[in-house]
C-alpha cells in the first residue's frame, strides 16, 4: 500500500501539532491530572455549582419555605426536595409519590434513628396556590420538634400522630435535591442553634444540577459500581451492552462505565468507585490470557484480538481513563501493567482482516511495530498509514478516537507511543475534520439522524483533546470548526411530536434527549460566533438554548445525571433563549451537500407535519442508503415511512433495507439485471430491486467506491451525484427539486467501455443528466376563522427518462394497508401482493395514529396500482429466503436474484419494532407489472393531503384534484379543488430545461386566481394571459406581469 501524496503531505505537517513534550517516567511530570475530558480545575468548577455537605450542626434547625407544583411529566414521583429517604440517621422531604390532586399535592417529611425506626413521619397535603413552611428543630439530646406555617407551638408527635421524636442524633447527611419543575422555593437553610449561624443555605441553589447529582449519587454511580465491582474474567457474559462483557461489547458499555466510575468518584469521594475501577481494570488485563471459543468448543480467537476494533478501542480507552482520573491512587507497578496493556490491546493483530485497531490506525493490510517487550523503541505504524478512503465512515474515527485515549494517559509516562499518537491527531485534524466539514459545512449529513447524531461524540471527542492539549500548555486552534455549531439545526428542523427521528439511513432508536443532541445543541447556545441558513447568528444561538432547554432537557427525567456531564463539558454561559416560529427560523430548511430538506407548517412540534426529503451530492455505503429522492412524511404518526430495520450486514440489510425498494422513490426493473455484493470477500448475489446502485465489481474504475475519499465525493465517477438543484422557502409554500439519475448505475453495463463519441450514458438504467427529476411543492393553510395552522397539501411530480424505456414504478410505504374505494383484488397469493380494481386514478387513504392522508394518483393518466405487504399474524404469506422459513410475513418483499417476490424479514427475528417498520407498499406504474413501457419519458404526480384521522376505514370514490388538459408539451397543471373554479393551480415543468413558457385549460379566467408555477428562468418577469380558453404564462409575454423568484417559481397564492 502506498500514502496518496496529498495525504502524506497532510501528515506531514502534523509534526507542528506534537502534542507536548513527552515524559520518560511518571516521577518527572507535573501534568495535574485528570486531564482527559476535564482537568482539575473543570470538575472543581462543576462542584462548586453542586449542594455542599456540610456535617449537621449537634443542635439545629432546618428552615424550608415552599411553593410546591403539581407532578410534571418529567418529574419523579417521589422528588426529594431534601436529604436522604433511605438513610439511617437521616431527614428527608420529599413530594409523595401518586398524590397529588388537580389543585394540591402532598409533602412528606422524614427523619430515621441511627437504628432505622423512624422519629418522625409527617405530611401535609398543600394546595398549589398557597406554601408549606417547616421549621424542624433538634437538640443535643435527639428531642426533635416540628413547626408548622408560622405556628409558635410544635406539632404534638406523641398525642396525635403516635411517632417517637427522643433519641434522634444526626448522622452523616446527604444534602440531595431533585424536586419538581416549576416549584418555588422562598426559604431553604440549616441553622447550628448554638452559634445562631446558617452553616448551609440552599435558597438559590441550581436544583437541575442538584437533581443530575441526586442522580449520579444514589442512582447510576452505585449501580455502574455495583456491576463493574461483580465482573469476573471466568463468568463473561455474552450481551453486547454487558458491563461486564470486556471481550466484545462496545464503547457504551465498557469505555461509558470508566467514564460514570471516575466522574462518580471525583465528585462524591466514595471509596465503593476506586474499589470497582481496580476490580474492572483487573478484569480487562486478564484478557490477554482469554480464549473466545466456537460452538463446538473450538477456540476461534484468543487474548487482546477477541472483539476486533469494536472492543478493543473500547478498552483501550476505559483503560485510559480510569489511569488518568484514579493516578495517584494506582501504584507505579499496576500503572506499568495498565500501560502495557494499552499497547498490546492496539498492537493485538487479528489476522482474518483489518477490523482491528492495527487496521483502524494504520490502514488496510498496515503493520504497527511488533517487537519484543524487552526492547521495543516505539508504537508506530511500519507502512503508509493511509485511511483516506475511511475518513467520511464512523468506524476508524471512533476506533482512533478510543486508541487516542489511551495513549493521551500513558504517553507523560512512556514516550514510546508518541509516534502513533501524533499519528492519530494528524489523521484527526488533517483527515477526519476536514472530511467532515466538507459533508457538515451548512449541518447536514448524509446519515441522518441514527449515525448523523453521532456527531455529538465528535464534539466531546474534540474537548477532550483540547483539554488534554491545554493541561500541557498546547493551544489547538485548529479543532475550532466554524461548522459544528450548525450540527444541531437538522435536528430542530427533523424533530417530529414524540420526540424521535425519521428513520432515514441506517437506524437505531434515536430520541432528541440523547445526550449527542444535547451537545450540538450546547455547543450553538455558547459559541461565540457562526451563520446557519435560515436564521440570524443571534437567533440561531438563542434557539439552540430554547431547544436544549424544551426538546432537550425538558424532555429528561428531571433526575438525569446527563446534566451534570453537559455542564462539564459547557460551562460557558449560552445564548438568551429565542422561541421558535416563522419570524425566527424558516419553516423549511435545505442543507447543501448531505441534500438534506425539511418542511414544515408549524413550529409547535405536537401539531407539526413533518416532509423530509433526501437527495445527496454523493453515494456510499456505510450506514447510507440507496434513497436518493426519497421522502417521508410524518403528523402524529408515521404515515409515509422508510420500511425497515436495520441490523448492519444482515440479509434483510443487503436485499431490503438499504435498497431503494425500502423507500418512497422509484425503481426501474429490468429482469436482465444482475446486483450483487461483497460478503467475507465472496461475490453474493442480491435482490433486483430496480433500484440505485454506485459500485461496479467487474471494473470498480467505472463506478463508485463503496468507501469513497473526500476527492471521490466531489470529483467525476460514480459516487458524485446531482443532487438537490433547487430549494425555495416562500411561507405560504415550500419548494425542491432533485435530479437522481446518476444513483441509477446499471451493474451488469457498468463496466462497458464508453461509446464513439466518448459517453458513458449507456451504463445507467436511467439518463445520468437528467433520468429522475423530482419536485415537491408544500402548501401551508390556515384556519380563516381562528388563524390556526392546518395541515398541508403536499404535490410531488417526477420526470423520469429511462433511455432503454424501462418501466419506473413510483413507492410509497404506510405503517397501515391503504384503503380505496374499490376493494384490492389479489395478483399474486404467493407474494402478498394486491391490485387495486377500476379504470381511474383512484385516491388511496393511508390512516395511522391520529392522522390521515388521502392519496390522489394524478399521474401516469392512466395508472396501474399495486398493495404489496402484510404484517404477521394478518393472513398474508410470501416466499422467505433460506435463512429465514417464515411465509406470514410480507412486510419486506422484493425480486430475489432469481425474479421470486422474496420477503427477507428482519433480524434478529425478536427486533424491537419501532414506529416506521412499515407493513405496506403502494406501487404506482405506467403499465401492468409484467409488461414493458414504450415511453422513454414517464411522468408520475401524485396530490397529498394530510388530514386529522376522520374516524373511518374507507376511501373517497374520486380525487378532489383534477389535471387540467395539456396544451403545449411539458406543462402538467393540477387544479387542488375540481369543484372551485377560483382554487389554486399547481403547473409543473415537464421539460429538462428551465420552461420559457407554460400552457393549461383552466376552468375559468386565470389571471386573477391563485397558482404556483414551478421551473421557470430564475428572477425573469413572465407576463400571464387568458385567450380561448388557455392561460399563458410566458417569459416576456403580454398581460399580467410576475416576476420569478431566485429558483424559477412564478406564484401569485394568497397571503397566510
Amino acid at each position: 500500500m502506498h500514502l496518496k501524496p496529498v495525504l502524506r503531505a497532510l501528515l506531514a505537517t502534523t509534526a507542528g501539532l506534537a502534542l507536548y513534550a513527552p515524559c520518560a517516567h511518571a516521577a518527572e511530570t507535573s501534568i495535574a491530572r485528570p486531564f482527559l475530558y476535564a482537568t482539575p480545575a473543570d470538575i472543581e468548577a462543576l462542584k462548586k455549582k453542586l449542594p455542599t455537605r456540610p456535617d449537621m450542626p449537634k443542635t439545629g434547625a432546618i428552615h424550608l419555605r415552599i411553593k410546591p407544583t403539581l407532578l410534571g411529566a418529567t418529574d419523579p414521583a417521589g422528588s426529594v426536595i431534601f436529604g436522604d429517604f433511605n438513610k439511617q440517621g437521616a431527614l428527608s422531604i420529599r413530594y409523595l409519590k401518586d398524590a397529588d390532586g388537580q389543585t394540591a399535592t402532598n409533602i412528606q417529611a422524614r427523619l430515621v434513628k441511627a437504628d432505622g425506626t423512624e422519629a418522625f413521619n409527617l405530611g401535609w397535603r398543600v394546595p398549589t396556590d398557597g406554601e408549606l413552611r417547616l421549621i424542624i428543630r433538634y437538640d443535643a439530646a435527639g428531642t426533635v420538634r416540628i413547626y408548622v406555617n408560622g405556628s409558635a407551638t410544635a406539632v404534638d408527635c406523641g398525642k396525635e400522630l403516635k411517632c417517637d421524636n427522643t433519641g434522634w442524633k444526626p448522622a452523616a447527611q446527604n444534602y440531595y435535591f431533585v424536586g419538581r419543575k416549576g416549584q418555588q422555593i422562598a426559604e431553604f437553610y440549616v441553622e447550628d442553634s448554638a452559634t445562631q449561624t446558617r452553616v448551609w443555605d440552599g435558597t438559590n441553589i441550581d436544583w437541575e444540577v442538584g437533581a443530575a447529582y441526586f442522580d449520579l449519587a444514589d442512582h447510576i454511580g452505585p449501580g455502574v459500581a455495583k456491576d463493574a465491582s461483580g465482573c469476573k474474567i471466568e463468568s463473561m457474559p455474552s450481551g453486547a451492552t454487558d458491563v461486564c462483557n470486556v471481550a466484545k461489547a462496545g464503547r457504551v458499555a465498557i469505555a461509558d462505565t470508566a467514564q460514570n466510575l471516575a466522574f462518580a468518584y471525583r465528585l462524591t469521594g466514595d471509596p465503593v468507585y476506586w474499589d470497582a475501577a481496580k476490580n474492572y481494570v483487573d478484569v480487562i488485563l486478564k484478557m490477554a490470557n482469554y480464549n473466545e471459543y466456537d460452538a463446538n468448543g473450538k477456540v476461534v480467537n484468543t487474548g487482546f484480538t477477541v472483539g476486533g476494533e469494536w472492543a478493543q478501542s473500547a478498552r483501550v480507552a476505559a483503560l485510559g481513563i480510569l489511569y488518568d482520573w484514579f493516578y495517584d491512587l494506582w501504584s507505579e507497578a499496576r500503572r506499568a501493567e495498565i500501560r502495557k496493556a494499552i499497547a498490546d490491546n492496539i498492537r493485538a493483530d487479528d489476522p482474518k482482516g483489518m477490523m482491528d485497531l492495527i487496521g483502524m490506525n494504520c490502514g488496510p493490510n498496515g503493520k504497527l511495530t511488533q517487537p519484543t517487550e524487552a526492547n521495543w523503541t516505539e508504537l508506530k505504524c511500519v507502512t503508509d498509514p493511509d485511511i483516506a478512503r475511511y475518513y467520511i465512515m464512523g468506524h476508524n474515527a471512533s476506533a482512533m478516537a478510543g486508541t487516542a485515549i489511551g495513549l493521551l494517559a500513558i504517553v507523560d509516562d512512556d514516550a514510546r507511543v508518541r509516534p502513533l499518537l501524533d499519528q492519530i491527531y494528524g489523521h484527526l485534524v488533517n483527515g477526519l475534520l476536514p472530511a467532515r466539514k466538507d459533508i457538515s459545512i451548512d449541518g447536514g449529513h448524509h446519515t441522518l439522524f441514527s449515525y448523523g447524531s453521532t456527531v455529538g461524540e465528535v464534539i466531546e471527542r474534540l474537548i477532550m483533546w483540547r483539554r488534554a492539549r491545554a493541561a500541557h500548555g498546547q493551544a489547538s486552534p485548529e479543532l475550532e470548526q466554524d461548522w459544528i455549531p450548525r450540527l444541531v439545526f437538522p435536528f430542530i428542523d427533523g424533530l417530529r411530536a414524540d420526540g424521535t427521528y425519521p428513520a432515514s439511513g441506517d437506524y437505531f432508536a434515536t430520541t432528541v434527549d440523547g445526550n449527542n443532541i444535547g451537545y450540538m445543541a450546547l455547543a450553538a447556545a455558547t459559541s461565540a460566533k457562526f451563520t446557519v441558513p435560515g436564521s440570524t447568528l443571534e437567533n440561531a444561538r438563542g434557539i439552540a438554548t430554547a431547544f436544549y432547554e424544551d426538546q432537550i432537557a425538558g424532555k429528561r427525567s428531571r433526575a438525569n445525571a446527563q446534566a451534570l456531564w453537559d455542564a462539564l463539558y459547557f460551562p460557558g454561559t449560552k445564548a438568551a433563549r429565542v422561541t421558535l416560529d416563522p419570524t425566527t427560523r424558516k419553516l423549511a430548511s435545505h442543507y447543501s451537500i448531505a441534500g438534506n430538506v425539511f418542511m414544515r407548517n408549524s413550529w409547535d412540534f405536537a401539531n407539526a407535519a413533518l416532509l423530509d426529503f433526501k437527495s445527496t451530492s454523493f453515494a456510499s455505503e456505510n450506514h447510507q442508503h440507496l434513497d436518493q429522492n426519497s421522502f417521508s412524511l410524518y403528523y402524529k404518526g408515521p404515515l409515509l415511512l422508510d420500511s425497515g430495520y436495520g441490523n448492519y450486514g444482515t440479509a434483510h440489510w443487503h436485499n431490503y433495507y438499504r435498497r431503494t425498494i425500502a423507500h418512497n422513490t422509484i425503481v426501474v426493473h429490468d429482469p436482465a439485471e444482475s446486483y450483487t455484493y461483497r460478503d467475507e470477500g465472496k461475490t453474493v448475489p442480491a435482490s433486483n430491486d430496480g433500484g440505485q446502485w454506485f459500485t461496479c465489481e467487474a471494473n470498480v474504475d467505472n463506478g463508485g467506491k463503496a468507501y469513497p475519499t473526500r476527492e471521490e465525493i466531489k470529483s467525476r465517477n460514480g459516487n458524485v451525484l446531482d443532487g438537490v438543484d433547487e430549494f425555495e422557502d416562500g411561507y405560504t409554500y415550500s419548494y425542491v427539486s432533485a435530479n437522481a439519475g446518476k444513483a441509477y448505475l446499471s451493474p451488469s453495463r457498468c463496466h462497458q467501455a464508453p461509446d464513439a463519441k466518448g459517453s458513458i450514458a449507456h451504463r445507467y438504467r436511467l439518463h445520468p443528466q437528467d433520468g429522475f427529476r423530482r419536485q415537491i411543492v408544500y402548501l401551508r393553510a390556515k384556519d380563516k376563522r381562528t388563524g390556526a395552522d392546518l395541515p398541508p397539501t403536499i404535490l410531488v411530480y417526477d420526470r423520469v427518462n429511462s433511455p432503454y424505456k424501462l418501466p419506473a414504478v413510483s413507492l410509497l410505504h404506510t405503517a397501515k394497508m391503504p384503503r380505496t374505494f374499490q376493494k384490492p383484488t389479489p395478483s399474486d397469493t404467493s407474494a402478498s401482493r394486491y391490485t387495486v380494481p377500476g379504470p381511474k386514478n383512484a385516491p388511496l387513504v393511508v390512516r395511522n395514529d391520529d392522522a390521515m392522508v388521502t392519496i390522489e394518483p394524478l399521474l401516469p393518466a392512466r395508472a396501474y396500482v399495486t398493495l404489496a405487504g402484510g404484517a404477521p399474524g394478518d393472513g398474508s404469506s410470501c416466499a422467505a429466503p433460506a435463512t429465514n422459513t417464515s411465509t406470514d410475513n410480507c412486510r419486506f418483499t422484493v425480486r430475489d436474484a432469481n425474479g421470486v417476490w422474496t420477503n427477507y424479514p428482519v433480524e434478529p427475528a425478536d427486533a424491537k419494532e419501532t414506529p416506521d417498520f412499515g407493513a405496506w407498499r403502494i406501487e404506482i406504474g405506467g403499465v401492468p407489472e409484467t409488461t414493458r413501457d414504450d415511453a422513454q419519458y414517464q411522468y408520475f404526480l401524485n396530490v397529498m393531503r394530510v388530514a386529522e384521522h376522520d374516524l373511518r376505514d374507507d376511501a373517497p370514490q374520486d380525487n378532489q384534484a383534477v389535471l387540467l388538459p395539456i396544451v403545449a408539451g411539458g406543462t402538467h397543471a393540477v387544479q387542488l379543488d375540481r369543484e372551485t373554479a377560483e382554487s389554486p393551480v399547481v403547473v409543473f415543468n415537464g421539460n429538462f430545461p428551465d420552461a420559457e413558457e407554460y400552457q393549461w385549460k383552466p376552468a375559468a379566467d386565470c389571471t386573477s386566481t391563485p397558482f404556483i408555477a414551478i421551473g421557470g428562468v430564475p428572477n425573469a418577469t413572465y407576463g400571464q394571459s387568458y385567450s380561448n380558453g388557455v392561460c399563458i404564462l410566458k417569459r416576456g409575454g403580454t398581460g399580467v406581469q410576475l416576476k420569478s423568484s431566485a429558483k424559477g417559481v412564478i406564484q401569485r397564492l394568497p397571503a397566510l
